[in-house]
């Protein structure tokens, strides 16, 4: 009875209200003319509703006529007149429409990329590489073919040693691995001397190969040869060159200048606000909004975007952004000079201590000053570090 219910649904039925002195004529003329009904409902004895096909409605007028009954039309049921209804309702057509393009788009396109793994290598290089070998937003996620594409990408971009493309659905996953930095082996078959890259004083001093030219207690300054590769022979009086190699360490300085100046702007909200709504679409943005100019000269911008997962973690192409905007209006004061000094000393001395390569720094002094308006704070200390780099003798 439910199949039947759905099928009469499916190829639209009628009801209809007939009239006339003798009704059995109108059934026979119907069996005999091969029209079906059903759902006969007598209203007086000369009257009664039934309900037939919308493909049998069109014949049956010449039948009721040669029966001697009038028939009136009282009710269109099934999918044919609901969607002739539905004809004229353009945005529920445009929401089915895009519902539908929807659906298929998720489970045939690439809407969303995202890259991970990646530390030196941007994550631009990388898209812009796989869109060259026609992988993108928008790519037919049948037409990817991940063995080919990591072998060409590992071509085209050498940092990398390992690549790979996972696709759920319409997001896809690029994991990559980069290469690691191969370590410089100096070749000590070549003559080279030993040069000091800052100021300081030595305070351990040990050569391993040449000719040392400093001694613990010695000021030496940036560019001073510290060990020369050219070594003198005291036996014979004679000379060779080696690639000198030494341990040198050296009491250095470090100096490092904050400033601030004394007069800026204090921003204080006006309790205004402007709130708009969008919806991303993979790489497309749809503006809940008609005005696109910003709803004040001064504001603040916080921006939130909601997006929604399904249950096997992977996201789905379409996230709504919610911008807020609070108006603010500016005047200039005179901020807190000993606050000013005490923020100003703590960043030179954060910098000074980071100059110290893992050194402890000691013996930190520090200077504040003000000129023209501007407050200034300099940080002085000092580390023990090795120094000393070495360059090849020509």
């Amino acid at each position: 009875m439910i199949l039947k219910g759905f099928h009469n649904y499916l190829r639209g039925s009628v009801r209809c209200d007939v009239m006339g002195i003798h009704p059995e004529r109108f059934f026979n003329q119907c069996v005999k003319a091969g029209i079906a009904f059903w759902d006969i409902c007598y209203v007086t004895p000369n009257r009664m509703t039934l309900s037939m096909s919308a493909r049998d409605f069109r014949h049956i007028r010449p039948v009721a006529r040669s029966a001697g009954c009038t028939l009136r039309l009282t009710k269109k049921r099934g999918a044919l007149y609901t969607s002739r209804r539905l004809r004229r309702r353009y945005a529920l057509l445009f929401g089915a429409a895009v519902l539908a393009f929807f659906f298929w788009a998720m489970n045939s396109l690439i809407l969303t990329i995202d890259v991970t793994g990646y530390e030196r290598v941007a994550p631009a290089e990388i898209l812009s590489a796989m869109k060259a070998e026609g992988v993108g937003v928008g790519t037919r996620v049948s037409l990817v073919d991940a063995s080919r594409l990591r072998n060409k990408i590992l071509l085209e971009i050498p940092e990398l040693s390992w690549f790979t493309v996972t696709i759920r659905g319409s997001h896809a996953v690029v994991d990559v691995r980069e290469r690691g930095d191969t370590p410089e082996v100096p070749d000590h078959s070549l003559p080279a001397d030993i040069v000091s890259d800052r100021t300081g004083v030595v305070t351990i001093c040990r050569v391993f190969r040449g000719e040392g030219q400093v001694e613990v207690g010695s000021l030496v300054h940036e560019g001073d040869l510290l060990v020369s590769g050219l070594v003198h022979l005291r036996l014979d009086e004679k000379t060779m060159l080696t690639h000198a190699s030494a341990d040198i360490y050296a009491r250095v300085w470090h100096q490092a200048t904050a400033a601030v100046l004394l007069d800026g702007e204090t921003k204080v909200p006006t309790g205004r606000k402007s709130v708009r709504y969008a919806l991303s679409l993979g790489k497309f943005r749809i503006n809940f909004y008609k005005d696109g100019r910003k709803p004040f000269d001064k504001y603040d911008k916080i921006s939130n975007r909601y997006e929604m997962e399904l249950s096997d973690g992977s996201q789905l192409p379409f996230a709504l952004i919610r911008e807020t905007y609070y108006e603010y209006e500016t005047f200039r004061s005179a901020p807190d000079e000993q606050e000013q000094a005490a923020l100003l000393a703590r960043a030179a001395q954060q910098l000074v201590a980071g100059q110290g390569e893992g050194s402890v720094v000691s013996n930190l002094g520090l200077r504040v000053w003000i000129t023209d308006r501007v407050l200034y704070a300099r940080a002085t200390g000092e580390s023990v570090q090795k120094i000393g780099v070495t360059v090849l003798r020509e």
